[in-house]
């Protein structure tokens, strides 16, 4: 990310991130969920977000909980922002199935989120199907996900 200001000082969902959306069986459809813009309760068992933020601090939410892992990770201020680099080990997810030939649904979103005093502006980059909600903000529509290919 590229940015004026590097936002970690307020609630996590605020936070510069990366956000990575999983569908471990990639079964999701539209008819699975009550509304649109599904509360997290109404997601399977198997859909699940991934956030990572540049404190070092990763988090998995799934429809029953919310998890922070402690990756092996570097954080590299540079002149205009920061690279952030972290480890996740696949046995830290749920519900992945690592074989050869799983399709699983994923799509990714970075956050870049500036602080001007108390005020709060994002902007966010979303590869695939993903739309917003009618508050402004991102629509994890699982059935919309982009398909990711396991391979060796």
């Amino acid at each position: 990310m590229v940015d004026d200001s590097i936002v970690t000082e307020v609630g996590f969902w605020d936070f510069d991130n990366v956000t990575l959306l999983f569908d471990a069986n990639n079964d999701s459809k539209r008819e699975d969920y009550e509304s649109d813009y599904p509360a997290t309760a109404e997601w399977q068992d198997d859909d699940y977000r991934l956030i990572i933020q540049p404190v070092n601090r990763v988090s998995i939410q799934t429809n029953s909980s919310f998890v922070y892992l402690n990756p092996q990770s570097s954080f590299v201020p540079l002149g205009d922002g920061y690279r952030y680099e972290c480890r996740i080990k696949i046995s830290d997810l749920p519900y992945v199935m690592v074989e050869n030939g799983h399709v699983i649904g994923f799509d990714v979103s970075i956050r870049d989120v500036d602080a001007d005093g108390d005020v709060l502006s994002f902007t966010e980059a979303v590869y695939g199907g993903l739309g917003t909600d009618p508050w402004g903000g991102l629509a994890f529509q699982y059935w919309l996900l982009s398909k990711l290919k396991l391979v060796e």
